[in-house]
């Protein structure tokens, strides 16, 4: 039965890097020092060891430039190489099982690292903003990407996220402002607040079916990705799309028809009676009727239905009476973004029957 063992440090020069080891009671200690002017090569174990890289180990070492971890290690554990901002190469073990909460946290020198597929568990701000690094690739062995993982690498270009991940933590991803797309897999179920929140470059990104709810802010201030199509299924919270584009310019291109009898009485955004004053009143393709104005300003934060949460793919502006569009009555509605100032105007005819 192997036993495990603890990596700590003694040296009495904390600048200086230290190689040789020895046995303390079953704990590897780091004491000899020899000459390797940026490479920390953790020591070899024996058979029948394995051992973790402890809390702070090498916290803010700016000497190191290179670390090679050889095998037996199985965990890297929280600070172990925060703030080490000349790293820029890490090797790590196929024994590794476990990333640490702020494990490489402001490496920020770091362009790239290969994760094993050993790896299970990634806590958060495992790699917060490691500002140089461009790619990565999580292993399918990876279950859980912990809060702000990843948050601050404005430098990530691509990521791939496995099938084994079952949800995407808060601010997993946020500030990634280098992110163009981003594929979900279908074994994610939940995206948590903030999960992409800044990541100003993100164009493209496929949500699964699978996923039943999207959090707060979980996509706030992406200013450039289309809003998805979501499924009625799929729990959407406050401001999630906030700053996004809306998917199609449907609200500009509206079916226009008029519907004899408006069974709702009240727009259900704002809450005031259809008959208050004249503002244009449209029906969405679930059949939902609402102002126009608050359906649009709705729609910009969330592409769905305000009541049922399916998805809007169309849009109909409504007159609650036949004769709106007779006598002396207006033949058309002008309609007006209160974000961008832009109006245009519809003109309204009736249903053929």
């Amino acid at each position: 039965m192997s036993s495990t063992t603890a990596l700590t440090t003694t040296t009495n020069n904390p600048s200086t890097p230290t190689a040789a080891n020895m046995m303390i009671n079953n704990t590897i200690t780091l004491s000899t020092m020899k000459e390797m002017p940026s490479i920390l090569r953790l020591p070899a174990l024996p058979d029948g060891y394995t051992a973790t890289v402890e809390a702070e180990a090498f916290r803010c070492q700016k000497w190191i430039k290179e670390v090679i971890i050889p095998e037996g290690y199985t965990k890297i554990d929280s600070d172990a190489f925060f703030g080490c901002i000349n790293l820029h190469k890490v090797t790590l073990p196929s024994s590794l099982t476990h990333i640490g909460y702020n494990a490489f946290k402001e490496c920020t020198s770091l362009p790239e690292i290969t994760i094993p597929s050993s790896v299970t568990s990634i806590e958060g701000g495992a790699f917060k903003e490691c500002t140089s690094l461009q790619q990565i690739t999580i292993p399918s062995s990876v279950t859980t990407i912990g809060n702000f993982a990843f948050g601050g690498c404005s430098s990530l270009q691509q990521i791939t996220i496995p099938s084994s991940v079952t949800s995407i933590e808060g601010g997993a991803f946020s500030g990634c402002t280098s992110l163009q797309q981003i594929t979900i897999p279908s074994s994610v179920t939940s995206i948590k607040g903030c999960a992409f929140a800044g990541c100003t470059s993100l164009q493209q990104i496929t949500i699964p079916s699978s996923v039943t709810s999207i959090r707060d802010s979980a996509f706030y201030g992406c200013t450039n990705l289309v809003i998805p199509m979501l499924g009625a299924h799929v729990e959407v919270g406050e401001d999630a799309f906030d700053g996004c584009m809306k998917a199609v310019p449907i609200f500009e291109n509206p079916k226009v028809f008029v519907q004899l009898n408006v069974h709702d009485k009240a727009c259900a955004i704002c809450k005031d009676d259809f008959t208050t004053e004249p503002k244009a009143i449209c029906q969405l393709s679930c059949q939902h009727v609402f102002h126009q104005e608050c359906a649009f300003d709705w729609y910009k934060i969330n592409p769905t239905c305000a009541l049922c949460r399916t998805s809007t793919t169309a849009v109909s502006i409504v007159l609650p009476e036949a004769s709106s569009v007779t006598g002396k009555r207006k033949s058309s509605v002008e309609i007006s973004d209160s974000a961008s100032k832009k109006k245009f105007k519809v003109f309204l005819q009736k249903e053929s029957r």
